[in-house]
Order: C-alpha cells, then structure tokens, then sequence
C-alpha cells in the first residue's frame, strides 16, 4: 500500500476513459442543491416523512443514489430514538464511534479519526472553542431534517476531513405542501440528579404562489434543558516507591480523587429559511441559524496525595508489584469545590441562489458565521490531613476511607485557595462559493462541474485568572461552608464499598455568584481576574479553492461515478505570546502559506438493480486546530500540569482507498459491506513533558507531528422489516451494523506503538424495532470494545491508559392517538453502565470509574 498516489492517479484516468452515465451531484453547497442529477433531487426533496419505516427507506434511498460512500439519518430516525444531540444519533451509524461527556454524546470519530468537517445545509460551521468543527453537541437533534456522513469526498466538497463530512441538513420551506404547524413537548427525567425538566420544538412552514413566483417561509425553534450527575473515581497515576513496603520497591497510586459534577445543560436552536422561485429555473434563498449552549457545572470533589507516604504493615501488593490495599498515614487531603462552566453561541447567516438555462446550472452561496465560546473555572480549596486514609483498588467500585476522622469538623479543616481562570474565544468566518456544472451528454461524459470558494476566518482567544492563598482555620469563615451535597455519592453501584463523601466544601453558587463576599469572608480585598498573556493568541486563516470535476456513466447505467481535482492555498498568521529563555513573556508571530492538491475519484458500478458496487480513492488534509497551534501556556498551580501549544504544526494528510458492496433487496430493507484504508502523515500526538516554570515544576502537554500510521477496517450492515410475516408480526424489523477498524502510530507514546487515541477496534450496534397498528417501538444497544483512552507519566516515562469496552442501552415507545398526535416515553442509559478505564490496562492499575444518570424521558408530538 505504499504507492497510494499511484493508485489514485490510476483509479482519476481509469474513471476518464471508461463508459459513463449519472451520479449523485455535488452536495456543496446542499442549501443550493447545486448541480444535482434527477435521482438526489428525488431524495433531497424528499419532504418531510413520517414513521421510523419511512425514514428508514428514505435514509436508505439517500445511500443507494450516491455516487460517494454515505450513510444518512432521515428525519423522524433522529427524533424517535431519545437522542439529546446530534452526535447521540450519528452513534449508530456504520463506523461511528463517539465519546460519552456526562451521559451525552461528545466528540465524533468516523473510521477511526476525530478530524472530521462539519457542515450545515452544505455550509461550513465551527464553534468558538478552539477547534475547527462544530461541537455537535451543541444542536438539538429536533431541529435537523437529516444528516448524513460522507465517507469518501469528492472534488466539489469543502476539504478539512480525514475521517469524513458530516453534513446537518435542515428543513426547506418549499418542500412542505401548505401550510404546517408541528411541535413536541417532552420532559426529561434524571435519576441522580432527580430532576425533571422541560425540552420543546416547533416548526410552522408555508408556502404560496404569488404573482411573483413561488414563496416559502419556515421557522423551527427547539429548546432543551438537562440536569445531570455523573459520579467519578480517578485512581492517582502509578509511580515506584519504597515507604509502603519495608525494604521493597513496589508500584503504587500518587493520589485518589473523587468528585460529583451537577450539572445543567440548555440548548436553544432557531433556524429559518425564506425561498423564493420567481421563475421554474431561478430560485433565490437566504438562511439564519442560531445555537446556543449553556453547559453549568457544580463539581464537589477530594484529592488525597499519595506519593511519599509510608503506610501502616499489612499492605496488599499483587504478583506484579502493584499495591492494591493499603492504609496511609497522616494523607494530605484537598477539597475542591469548583464552577466549570462552558457557554457557546453560533450565528450563521447565508444567501443565495440557482439558475438553470437548459445545459448549464450556476450557483451561489455566501455566509458569515459568528461564534462566541468561554470556559470558566472558579473554584475554592480546603483542606485537612488525615491521621489514617485507606485505599482499596481490588473492590467492585475502587474505595477510600478516612477510618472516623471527622471531616465535618470546622477546626479539622482549614481555607487553602481561590483559584479562577476565564478563557474567551471569538471565531468569525466570511466564505463565498460560486459553482457551474454544464451537460455534456456525450455519450460517456455526463457533465463538467467548476468552483471557487473563498474564506476568510479568524478565530482568538484570551484567558484571565487570579490566585488567593488563605491558610486560615475552617472557624474563620464557618459561613461559607457547607456539608457536601454528594454525601451519596457512589451508593446507587458502590456495593458497600467504603467511599470518601462525606466532608465540608465551599457550595458552589457562592463562588459562581457571590464571589467577592467569599473573598471577603476569607479577609482578601475584591479581586478581579488579570490577563494572561500567555494564554492569548490571535490566527487569521485565509483559503482559496478551486476545483474541476467530471461526472460520467455508460449508456447502459452499468458504470457511473465523477472523479476532480480540488486545488486549495491556504496562509495563515499566528499572533500570540511566549515564555522567553532568559525569563519573561514575549510577542511571537508565525506566517505560513502552503498548496494542496486533492484529486478524488467516486465509481459506482451498477451490477443489477439491486446490487453495487463501489470504489472511491482520494486525498484528504485537516488543518490543526487553533488551539493548537496556539504557542499560549496554561498552567495549573494545583495540580501541577498545564498545557501548550505548537504553532508549527503541519497538516494531516492522508491517502486514501475504499469499497463497498451494497445488496437493496427491499425498499427499506439490505445488507452491505465496506473496506477501507487511510495512510495518514503528520499525526498529531500530545505527549507529557516534565518542565519548570518560577520554580515550580509542571507536567506539560504539547502537540506534535509524528510519522503518521495506518488505518484500514471493514464494516457490515443490515436492516429489514419483515413485511412478509402475518399480521401483527408484519410490523418487526431489525438494525444491526458491525465496523472493525485497526490502526497504529508509532509514536504517539514515544518507543511504542499504539492504536489511535479514542479509537476502539470493535463496535457494534443492534437495532429492534416495531412499527404497527400506531405503535411504534424501537431498543437500541452500542457497544464498542476496550480503546487507547489518554496518556500518563510513570517514573517520568510516556504510558498508556486504556478505556475498557462498554454498551449503551436506550429505547423508545410511542402510540398515535390520532393521525396528527403522538405519545412517547423513552429511556436512555438504562442499564447505568459503569465505564472503566485501567492505566496499561492492568486490572491491578485502576485509573476512572464512572456513572451517569439514567435518563426517561416523555413526551407528545403533533402536526396540524
């Protein structure tokens, strides 16, 4: 696999010089529809459908009428199942995996790889929080009409995927027939948070005919709110010591720490959409979406320093040197009682249109987004020291006890800190697009598609903070403390098991709202936070593109397909500040420009009606993310580590190869299977350094490029309502999908080589669903097996630690009153699994034990 490039050009001249006949058309922008042949306009205009049937069939029509590999979520797939976000309902598509944030859907990997280009409605999009893409979980599943994941890309798309595009699409006011009023209200019960909340949608569309053409109108509002708890052990780094065990060196936790997040999550999306058609071959649109995500967090937790201590005899060391049991003496204790809150907010507005004169459509797009993103830390320490301070690793759930020493005590329990640190980030982008595709119709060469794209986006980002010593007694302020709130903690799955929970802590909504009373309490003067101008860095990316692409078929519609070449320059300028050698802060700046080629070919070979088979080769890139480029330095004087970044990054570029065979044996129903391969260069990793700053020494992560690594896996899939059984049976139907996916890079821990960081090798996803009678009923299982979860230090050493396999069990149930009333009651987590993770996946090395809520969920849905 070493001559990919090779390969690529054979698969763009073979594609040339073969019979040719239609394909699906460029997809960006998709607000334009530009260029799109008979069959995607079919599917893209597919109104609004209704039943998890339907949708089904829909989705599964999207798939077979690509020319690109894609798979896609129509409509009601999203909103039937209780999925909260965007990324809870890409979980169970064929070679997604997400990572979990609080019992939510997060981060994204398509075929093994974060780096993954969000667009909505064809049109880039991004949050202001350092990263390129869009954090999905920041939209409301109920405000899509669809999304789908393109796997394999093709000239006319926006680059900046290694793994794929995922595209949101929302809905189009001429797509509806008249006038529609629909709306869904829900509410959403927590277990361990025990609270009930509200979460609701609408839409209203309609449209007329005028003297002046056609016009359509829409607005959808969804809004949701969540209180959430998730309970988590983390077991402190392992490190050598010789003051447990009398003359013996033997392998031991740094630390304990246990901490409850509260949380309150509220998500609000607006989007509306105005089209107009003065004419049968002219339309003219203009598109606002808004989002906004407020993410609250009350976090109370204990940290218990290990490292040095001698322990009382008796300790339990494993056969491998590992100590599993054991009791310290006089353990330093740190109460953290601490807001992190994030809030994001994202504006897009876009216009433009289409024209179409017999053989040649243009289009256009213009857009500005805006994105507003910041993450506050404001936290209040205290602490004690324990007299004696069991640990025990080989229980169910790990424990820790302070053997009776009373924490609840004000004169045990004295003020250490305040500690706040704000970060504000700003991103705004200016982007324009002009497309042209002329018929050909020549026999084998079906059309020629051309394109510009422009963007101009910034994004900045600047933190303040400020740091208040204390050391005074607990009977100082006794005012400002509390009992902790998460005295439970652990009980619902602990088994017994001895838990750390019952302790004094600063409560929270004082140090988020009442900060400078605290600060008074504590004899400090109001203080506000001060800039870091380590932290702040300023990035202005500018990118042309151009493109040229080919859409071919035989007459016969056995072959069909496109194959381009997208050309893209990118310069970018980098402002932002340094640590000096000689001591000091300094201004750094950093100017780049570079070129890239990317060719792509999509064939598509129609074996019969029902069966195809596909070939795609391509050349992808991913620009590093802002914040890592950023040369800013975060530091936490607590924990002693802090992060950084790197501003001559390069980009990730990767050669890739996929196919796949797909068998549409019934409408709704088919199995198929894909291959795929990615070599990648230019990997970036994050690997721990040891490093000094006025005197104090810091654990600090930087990124940087590596020598690449290899992904390559497969995935199979299939569905089917059983339509053929009698009666009531008729409505059962069945989803199962299955990807395996091995990579490996040889230095993301330096002397090893290890699997990509979040990437699981198995994953699975199992799918009943019945649909009858108005009742429909769906049960969902996603399973992924144990992945590379984070990197640690052990005696000064890069390691591994690893995330042990898990599943996700969620369901649904809903009946139709009447034709345009639905009743639903739906469940997530609801086995409340326990999610594990192990330092060089040692059973005897436990590093995270977590739960979340278990989450029900009721509501009605109704359509005028």
């Amino acid at each position: 696999m070493k001559n990919v490039g090779a390969y690529l050009c054979t698969a763009a001249l073979g594609a040339l010089v073969m019979p040719a006949g239609s394909a699906l058309a460029q997809t960006a922008p998709a607000a334009a529809k530009a260029t799109t042949d008979a069959k995607d306009e079919t599917v893209a205009d597919a109104i609004v459908v209704s039943g998890v049937r339907a949708s089904l069939r829909s989705a599964q029509d999207r798939k077979a009428n690509a020319s690109q590999i894609v798979d896609s979520i129509v409509a009601e797939d999203i909103g039937k199942l209780p999925d909260q976000n965007t990324t809870d309902a890409l979980q169970r598509v064929t070679g997604v995996q997400i990572e979990r944030d609080y019992g939510e859907g997060s981060t994204v990997y398509v075929r093994g790889l974060a780096q993954v280009n969000t667009t909505l409605n064809g049109r880039e999009i991004f949050t202001a929080q350092g990263a390129r893409g869009l954090n999905l979980q920041d939209i409301p599943a109920e405000l899509l009409a669809g999304l789908d994941v393109y796997k394999s890309p093709s000239a006319n798309q926006i680059e900046g995927g290694l793994g794929g595009l995922i595209d949101l699409r929302t809905r189009r006011p001429l797509d509806f027939k008249g006038l529609t009023v629909a709306g869904n209200i829900r509410g959403i019960y927590s277990d361990l948070a025990k609270e009930l909340t509200p979460a609701v949608s609408g839409l209203i569309a309609d449209r007329w005919d005028t003297g002046a053409g056609e016009i359509g109108a829409l607005v959808s509002v969804s809004y949701q709110e969540r209180k959430f708890r998730s309970d988590l052990i983390s077991t402190g780094t392992p490190a050598s010591s010789t003051t447990i065990v009398p003359g013996q060196t033997v392998v031991a936790p740094n630390g304990a720490y246990d901490v409850t997040p509260y949380g309150d999550r509220r998500r609000l999306g607006i989007s509306g959409t105005l089209q107009w058609k003065p004419t049968p071959n002219l339309e003219i649109y203009f598109e606002g979406q808004y989002a906004r995500f407020n993410n609250l967090n009350d976090n109370y937790g204990a940290s218990v320093g290990l490292g040095g201590l001698t322990a009382e005899p008796g300790a339990t060391v494993a056969a491998n040197g590992d100590v599993t049991k054991a009791t310290y003496l006089n353990a330093p204790l740190t109460v953290l009682s601490y807001a992190y809150d994030t809030r994001d907010r994202m504006t897009q507005f876009a216009g433009g249109g289409k024209w179409t004169n017999d053989k040649l459509t243009v289009s256009t797009d213009i857009s500005y987004t805006k994105a507003t993103g910041s993450v506050v830390f404001n936290s209040g320490f205290t602490g004690a020291t324990i007299p004696r301070f069991s640990v025990d690793n080989t229980a169910f759930v790990p424990g820790s006890s302070a053997n009776g020493y009373d924490l609840l005590s004000q004169s045990n329990t004295n003020f250490q800190f305040l500690l706040y640190q704000g970060t504000q980030n700003k991103a705004d982008q200016f982007a324009g697009t002009l497309d042209a595709s002329y018929a050909v119709d020549s026999g084998f060469l079906k059309s020629i598609d051309v394109g510009f794209r422009y963007g101009n986006r910034t994004a900045q980002s600047n933190q303040t903070s400020f740091f208040l010593f204390s050391g005074a007694p607990g009977t100082a302020a006794p005012s400002i403390l509390a009992a902790n709130p998460a005295s439970d903690f652990f009980s619902k799955s602990s088994r017994g098991t001895p838990l750390l929970s019952n302790y004094l802590v600063i409560p929270v909504p004082l140090l988020r709202d009442h900060l400078s009373e605290v600060q008074t309490a504590l004899g400090f003067d109001a203080t506000d936070p001060v800039d870091g101008p380590l932290a702040f860095y300023r990035v202005s990316e500018k990118t042309t593109a151009l493109y040229a692409m080919a859409r071919f078929g035989s007459p016969s519609g056995l072959v069909d397909g496109n194959v381009g070449l997208r050309y893209v320059h990118t310069q970018t300028a980098l402002n932002g500040n340094r640590t000096l050698s000689g001591g000091g802060v300094g201004p750094i700046q950093v100017n780049s420009s570079y070129d890239d080629f990317l060719p792509s070919a999509n064939i598509r070979f129609n074996l019969t009606d029902k069966l195809k088979l596909r070939l795609a080769a391509s050349k992808v890139v991913t620009r590093p993310n802002f914040s890592d480029l950023s040369p800013s330095l975060t530091l936490n004087s607590v924990q002693q580590n802090g992060s950084a970044g790197n501003p001559y990054l390069k980009p990730l570029k990767a050669d890739q190869l996929d196919a796949s065979l797909e068998y549409y044996f019934a409408r709704g129903s088919s199995i198929y299977g894909a291959l795929f391969y990615k070599k990648v260069r230019n990997f970036i990793s994050v690997n721990p350094s040891v490093e000094v700053y006025d005197g104090i020494t810091y654990t600090i992560s930087r990124p940087d490029n590596n020598q690449g690594g290899e992904i390559k896996g497969a995935e199979v899939g299939y569905q089917q309502f059983f339509d053929f059984l009698p009666g009531a049976l008729s409505g059962l139907g069945i989803q199962a999908n299955y990807t395996y996916v091995d990579s490996k890079t040889t230095s993301s821990i330096v002397g090893q080589t290890t699997p990509l960081q979040g990437l699981s090798k198995h994953t699975y996803n199992l799918v009943g669903m019945y649909e009858k009678y108005g009742v429909s009923a769906r049960v969902a299982y996603n399973w992924r097996s144990t992945y590379f979860d984070s990197t640690y230090l052990f005696n000064g050493v890069g390691q591994p630690s690893f995330r042990r396999g898990y599943g996700w069990l969620a369901a649904s149930l809903s009946y139709d009153v009447t034709p345009n009333v639905t009743i639903s009651l739906e469940g997530n987590n609801l086995t409340r699994v326990i999610r594990r993770s192990y330092y060089n996946n040692m059973d005897t090395r436990p590093h995270e034990t977590q739960i979340d809520d278990r989450q029900i969920i009721f509501g009605v849905r109704f359509k005028l």
